[in-house]
């Protein structure tokens, strides 16, 4: 674990020196891993139809909680 650690934490150091200030190469790499995870997410709920019903259901109140909080505020 802590030569893991040791690589990952090379690797961030080394792309922070490569930046010389502009991190905004940060963000994509985060953005391209958390779409990764999202995709594996998804397949991993197909898998459990229980969880993925329980998911829609969840969606749909906080879709309808969100449309008639803004129909409140017009």
């Amino acid at each position: 674990m802590l030569m893991l650690t040791a690589v990952v934490l090379f690797l961030v150091l080394s792309f922070a020196a490569a930046c010389r200030g502009d991190f905004s190469g940060f963000g994509m790499i985060a953005e391209g891993i958390l779409y990764i995870a999202g995709i594996l997410l998804m397949c991993w709920l197909f898998t459990q139809p229980v969880l993925l019903g329980i998911l829609i259901v969840i969606g749909i109140v906080i879709a309808f909680a969100s449309y008639r909080n803004k129909k409140e505020i017009e």
